[in-house]
C-alpha cells in the first residue's frame, strides 16, 4: 500500500518540496497539506488557501482591541 502512495504522490514532489521549506512543516505534512487542499488552482491566491486548511488562525478588530482566535480544527 506505502508503494501506491508513494507513486500517487510523486506527481506532486516539487509542490511538497516547496511546501516543506515553511518553518515547521516536515515532508509528510507537506504531503497532508496537499491531500487536503486538492487542486491548488481553484484558490485566487495563497491566502485563501491557508485560510480554507486551516493553517492561519482569525483576527478580529473591534474598537482599539485586536482578537485572534483559533486555528480550525484539522480531520
Amino acid at each position: 500500500m506505502d508503494w501506491k502512495i508513494a507513486m500517487l504522490m510523486s506527481v506532486m514532489e516539487e509542490d511538497a518540496r516547496r511546501i516543506s521549506r515553511v518553518l515547521g512543516v516536515a515532508q509528510g505534512s507537506a504531503y497532508v497539506i496537499l491531500a487536503e487542499i486538492g487542486e491548488s488552482k481553484q484558490f485566487e491566491n495563497r491566502n485563501m488557501i491557508e485560510s480554507w486548511a486551516g493553517l492561519c488562525p482569525s483576527v478580529y478588530k473591534t474598537a482599539e482591541t485586536n482578537l485572534t482566535g483559533r486555528s480550525k480544527q484539522g480531520s
